[in-house]
């Protein structure tokens, strides 16, 4: 299956570049005030028709309002076609297509890519990472304590989680990369001080999960689950294995 969500990305990928490197595309503004673009639209109508492919789990999408559920379903999709709109627009690279299948609340296999970087990262519980349709095997961290943060959401807390922690070296970075880049061995710590939507971090959350990496809601200190009713995600911090939080559960 793996294999077959990587495509369905490369494919979006290959459908959306052209958009970004001229331009030249619709966008306008949602309700949340937030971005939507062509490029957005037409990404989505692509996952949702390779996803109907090959199973008929329900959708959750930032751009489709999912159809009612009478309970939340056992196994579902969670897909942004485009997270980090305000990148795609900007024209930054680290926008990613984000595509992940929760099973019983869990993000079981997730890719998360960055076609304007060539970059796809992938993973589930059962097989681990894979990395640009290759198995990864070895990542290896900063001897630096490291933390990734948001390029365009930069949050009061940070600085005082840095201090606490004994962490120097902090890395921004747009959309769900900051998962990708724990897992995959660039940094150790991705701390998220603000809510988020389950599109936002559930491609991403599965990857860091197939590398081991431990995610935890700041609120509980416990793990968190998905589903069609809670849309969004609590505070929560992604640790490289073996990291450990002096005090896990400060938001400040």
């Amino acid at each position: 299956m793996i294999e077959a969500l990587e495509e369905i990305a490369a494919e979006v990928g290959r459908a959306v570049l052209p958009l970004y490197e001229s331009g030249l595309y619709a966008r306008q503004t949602k309700d949340d005030l937030s971005p939507v673009t062509e490029a957005d639209i037409l990404a989505d109508k692509i996952i949702a028709a390779g996803l109907r492919r090959f199973s008929n789990y329900p959708i959750l999408s930032e751009e489709i309002q999912p159809i009612a559920q009478k309970a939340s379903p056992e196994r579902f999709w969670v897909i942004d076609p485009i997270d980090g709109t305000k990148e795609f627009i900007q024209k930054r690279p680290s926008f990613t297509i984000n595509i992940a299948l929760v099973e019983a609340g869990i993000p079981v296999a997730g890719v998360v890519f960055a076609p304007a970087l060539g970059e796809m990262f992938a993973g589930t519980l059962a097989g681990g990472l894979r990395f640009n349709g290759t198995p990864f095997l070895a990542p290896a961290w900063p001897d630096e304590p490291t933390l990734v943060c948001s390029r365009s959401h930069p949050e009061d807390e940070l600085q005082a989680f840095m201090h606490r922690e004994g962490i120097t070296r902090s890395l921004p970075i747009g959309s769900s990369l900051k998962f990708c880049w724990v897992a995959f061995g660039k940094a150790q710590y991705y701390p998220r001080f603000r809510s988020l939507a389950s599109w936002d971090t559930a491609a991403g959350h599965a990857v860091a999960l197939a590398g081991q990496c431990e995610i935890f809601s700041m609120e509980t200190g416990l793990p968190f689950l998905y589903s069609f009713e809670q849309l969004r995600t609590p505070p929560f911090c992604v640790l490289a294995p073996g990291i450990r939080l002096r005090s896990p559960l400060q938001l400040a």
